[in-house]
């Protein structure tokens, strides 16, 4: 797998829901499961790739990419759909094993624009400029001792930001930009955070991965890439958390009951509170689950017609948010809902949703049994 996968099993209706929607803005998603396809819909796929599949950070063979510094790359066409605007969201994991050592000690793991001076360029890069106070391009010997991660207009000012960047480690780098602010994360750290000029992204060249499209300067990665995404908006900390799975728990067992839902009563669209049946369960900070389990119309007539759905009234409708506050039993979501529910009709349920990212069951997990006011989940 290429992600930690929660599967909910609610024990009332039987079903199974096991996602997190990052797909929002998403303009290219290279997972890398044993090729260079895009899979965010807008068919960015590759057109040259010489790099090696090995596996990613879970151990999951043939689920990354490794660059081998000297001549590996890969290329996606230019299209509209990579270049997004006056708004952007890089994300990639990367584990350097070595570093370019050629002319300016770039390492390019994205890369929109030849030169450092396209126009609309976009970039994910890492060398040690900040560390060696801008001496990389003077002649001078790369330092391995002081590199750190960068983008476009997320540039750590000397001496740059710490720990510096390790050989054979994994890093989650994401660089946003929501049209004033650049933000640079790593492993979900802040690690730059500054206003910036307007810029806006988007140029007639072609993508490249691991290499920058220069003869002079291909500032070739020695290294792991793997997950890389490009978005159209600036990513929010919550989803920056995670995609570097630094939102899941760190738990190293678990046994019997480890969660539960409630059937949500009403809903106020305009602060974005609900009021639900039992809500001693949801702490601030949860990432919850709110789903729409009944409601349906079904054609009961004495006809062919028997059983067809003939009005949905939105059973079915499901979305992921994160608790922003609770008071008893009314909760406040962080993000507005971006879905239509039926309530009470409906059976509308919100679920806490756990996320581990090592555990071991040590026992039976079990549902807890409904009592009226609240029920089980696996």
């Amino acid at each position: 797998m290429k992600k930690i996968v929660l599967l909910l099993f609610l024990a009332a209706s039987g079903t199974c829901i096991g996602q997190v929607n990052l797909n929002l803005g998403l303009r290219a998603y290279y997972p890398f499961s044993g090729n260079a396809n895009d899979i965010s819909g807008n068919n960015n796929n590759a057109v040259f790739n010489n790099a090696a599949l090995t596996a990613d950070r879970f151990g999951n063979p043939a689920s990354a990419y490794h660059f081998n510094g000297a001549n590996t790359y890969i290329r996606v066409p230019n299209s509209p759909s990579l270049n997004p605007g006056n708004k952007l969201s890089l994300c990639a994991w990367v584990r350097p094993t070595g570093f370019y050592a050629g002319n300016c000690h770039g390492n390019s793991v994205i890369m929109k624009g030849n030169t450092g001076a396209t126009p609309g360029r976009y970039l994910m890069w890492y060398d040690d400029n900040a560390g060696t106070n801008g001496i990389n391009c003077t002649g001078a010997p790369v330092n391995p001792n002081v590199q750190n991660f960068y983008g476009e207009a997320a540039f750590t000012p000397p001496p740059g930001y710490t720990p510096y960047i390790q050989t054979g480690q994994w890093y989650s780098v994401v660089i946003t930009y929501d049209g004033t602010t650049a933000r640079l994360y790593i492993n979900c750290q802040l690690k730059y955070n500054g206003p910036q000029g307007s810029l806006t992204f988007g140029n007639s060249d072609d993508l490249f991965i691991g290499a920058l499209n220069n003869v002079s300067f291909p500032y070739w990665v020695n290294g792991d890439i793997d997950e890389v995404r490009i978005y159209d908006r600036a990513l929010t900390s919550d989803e920056v958390n995670v995609l570097g799975d630094c939102s899941l728990i760190n738990a190293t067992s678990i046994s019997g009951i480890i969660n539960t839902y409630t059937p949500v009563l009403a809903l106020n669209p305009c602060d974005n509170k609900l009021t639900v049946e039992d809500g001693s369960t949801f702490n601030t900070g949860d990432t919850v689950l709110m789903i729409q389990m009944k409601g349906a119309v079904i054609d009961s007539t004495n006809t062919a017609s028997f059983g067809n759905i003939t009005d949905y009234k939105n059973a079915g409708n499901y979305e992921f948010n994160y608790v922003k506050s609770r008071a008893g039993n009314v909760i406040e979501l962080k993000n507005q809902l971006l879905r239509q529910y039926d309530i009470p009709v409906g059976r509308v349920q919100l679920v806490r949703v756990p996320y581990y990212n090592s555990v071991t069951i040590t026992d039976t997990l079990t549902c807890l049994p409904w009592d009226g006011v609240k029920g089980g989940v696996l």
